[in-house]
């Protein structure tokens, strides 16, 4: 068997590289010993932006060689180019590119010349297609975000109903405390629930938070359930709620046609906030979501 041993050292822009191959000196021979010489690589390498130089040298049964290359990035196109020398006939120049065509199919290119040794010799061509299977990181990236997304959307939703529910129980125990009590004390118990749902109320209709005022409203019903102020915000809310969620409906089908699906998504979004039963503004999100993945 043979063992290797390297190591790497990296910052921002540069690196540094040592590796040894065949430490061990494994014997390869049948017949006779034939053991195989060390052989250690010492490699630099230092980037600025598009730009990636590097310097190789190797040493190996008292040969050595020097290699020392370049890539320059154009977008989605490669170009390389790489010459090698060192003690004997060691002369060789590389130059090549990649392409990625598509985020899935990639094609190499590589023409190699030995300067020296080989007689007659009119270089080597290579060519390579690459081709990768399965989600890219992009579309990893993207999935992450839509279950973060989607997340944080259940906790707003849980955080919400965590609210409504401490909300509700507390109003429920201030009813019951209030049913304990009898005559005057009841009623002014009851008007002073009544009073500070109704600003509660009023306070979430004026920042257009409508479903919320309408909750406060409803309780204020409960208490007292011919209230006719309440029962005209009610009204007003409902009216709004459509006036708005039609309103950032056409909106987002603004955005939809203009190929901002992103923008399309939150203003109906904030449509749907509003009004979860309608069944437009459900079927505009599911198809803007499917033009998102």
């Amino acid at each position: 068997f043979s063992s290797d041993i390297g190591f790497l050292y990296s910052e921002k822009v540069w690196s540094a590289a040592l590796f040894m191959a065949d430490v061990n000196q494994p014997d390869v021979g049948l017949k006779y010993t034939d053991k195989l010489p060390i052989m250690v690589k010492l490699a630099g390498a230092y980037r600025i932006k598009d730009l990636n130089i590097g310097v190789d040298t190797f040493y190996k049964d008292n040969r050595y060689g020097i290699s020392i290359g370049g890539e320059k990035t154009f977008d989605t196109l490669a170009v390389r180019g790489s010459f090698e020398f060192g003690k004997d006939d060691l002369r060789n120049l590389a130059i090549g590119f990649g392409n990625k065509l598509t985020d899935k199919f990639s094609v190499d290119y590589a023409f190699l010349y030995p300067f020296l040794g080989i007689k007659g010799s009119m270089g080597t061509h290579k060519v390579s297609f690459g081709f990768k299977f399965g989600p890219t990181p992009e579309d990893e990236v993207a999935d992450s975000r839509g279950e973060i997304g989607r997340l944080t959307e259940e906790i707003m939703i849980l955080e919400k109903d965590l609210k409504e529910m401490e909300d509700e129980n507390l109003y429920i125990n201030r009813k019951l405390r209030m049913m304990r009590m009898t005559g005057v004390e009841r009623e002014i118990e009851k008007k002073k629930m009544m009073r500070e749902h109704y600003l509660e109320g009023l306070k979430y209709y004026n920042d257009g938070k409508y479903n919320e005022a309408i909750a406060q409203f409803e309780k204020i019903l409960k208490l007292e359930k011919n209230h006719p102020q309440s029962k005209r915000l009610i009204e007003q809310c409902k009216v709004k709620i459509d006036e708005v969620s039609t309103e950032l409906y056409n909106k987002g089908l603004e955005e939809y046609t203009k190929g901002n699906f992103e923008g399309a998504v939150l203003l109906w979004e904030k449509a749907y906030e509003l009004t979860h039963e309608d069944v437009k503004i459900k079927d505009a999100l599911k198809k803007a979501g499917e033009e998102l993945k």
